[in-house]
C-alpha cells in the first residue's frame, strides 16, 4: 500500500530502491558555468589551456597600479568590480607581460618628459640673465 500511495503522489522509489520515472533530479554542471568565464581578464579572448589563475593579492595591486599608470579605463572598470582573486580572474601570461611592459614604458616616457621639463625650466630661468648680459656687453662696446 505504501508503494501504491507513493506512486500516486509521484513517488520516488520502487520496492527495489530504483528511481521511478516520475522522479526528476537536477544537477549543476561546473563545466557549463565556468566555460563562459574561461576568457582572459585583459584581452577577453578564450584560451582554456593557456590561462593562469590570479592567486595573489599582490597581482591585483600591481595590475591596478599599471592600469592607473597607463590610463586604461576599461581595465580599471573591470577591476572596480572587486579584486582579481575574488573575481576568479584568469589571464594569458603574454597579456600580463604586455600590461607590465606598457606601464614600464610609460614610466620611462614620464621620466623623459619630466627631465625635459626640468631642463627647460633651468633654461628659462637662465635666459633673462643671458639677455641682460648680452645687452650690457653691447652697450659697453658701443
Amino acid at each position: 500500500m505504501k508503494i501504491q500511495k507513493a506512486q500516486k503522489a509521484g513517488g520516488s522509489t520502487s520496492g527495489e530502491g530504483n528511481i521511478m520515472p516520475g522522479k526528476r533530479t537536477r544537477s549543476h554542471s561546473a563545466e557549463s558555468s565556468t566555460s563562459s568565464q574561461q576568457s582572459c581578464f585583459f584581452c577577453r579572448q578564450p584560451g582554456v589551456e593557456t590561462l593562469h589563475d590570479a592567486t595573489t593579492f599582490k597581482l591585483d595591486q600591481r595590475v591596478r597600479q599599471c592600469a592607473t599608470q597607463i590610463g586604461d579605463h576599461e581595465l580599471l572598470t573591470r577591476l572596480s568590480m572587486g579584486d582579481m582573486r575574488a573575481l576568479d580572474a584568469k589571464y594569458h601570461s603574454k597579456c600580463l607581460m604586455f600590461l607590465y611592459n606598457s606601464a614600464k614604458s610609460s614610466v620611462n616616457v614620464e621620466y623623459k618628459t619630466g627631465h625635459e621639463r626640468e631642463v627647460s625650466g633651468i633654461v628659462m630661468a637662465e635666459l633673462p640673465l643671458y639677455i641682460e648680459d648680452t645687452h650690457l656687453e653691447n652697450l659697453l662696446t658701443d
